[in-house]
């Protein structure tokens, strides 16, 4: 497994901490706070910044990212563990139609007006 990049995991944060993963987001937040706690401990760096993230500041979930990844390079099991949460957390949350969107168009399509995104509001048309 190759080691997680801040901006894997900050991505991934972010997306747990947003409301389009929902409970998936919620359980998955909750099972790393915990899992961090328990391998690093209640005062670690890691655990802090992860605690402060918790309010969704971007600039706190690139700490965060930062300090967890910091961790893992320095703590083989936290590494370890920290990337199996990572890999199972990312494959629940695009079940959950949080995760990446795949749109496409092919074959001989002749489109006039193509809209192609995750989630959107009202749209209108002139």
């Amino acid at each position: 497994m190759d080691p997680l990049t801040v901006t894997a995991l900050s991505g991934l944060l972010t997306t747990l901490l947003g409301s389009a993963a929902g409970e998936a987001g919620k359980s998955a937040w909750n099972s790393l706070t915990a899992t961090t706690q328990r391998l690093l401990g209640r005062e670690a760096p890691a655990t802090t910044a992860l605690e402060a993230a918790a309010g969704g500041s971007p600039a706190a979930i690139e700490v965060a990212a930062g300090r967890m990844v910091d961790a893992a390079a320095h703590d083989p099991e936290f590494a370890r563990t920290l990337g199996q949460w990572h890999e199972k957390t990312t494959g629940d949350i695009q079940i959950a139609g949080a995760g990446g969107v795949n749109n496409s168009v092919s074959g001989d399509a002749q489109v006039g007006r193509l809209i192609q995104a995750h989630t959107v509001g009202d749209i209108t048309f002139n």
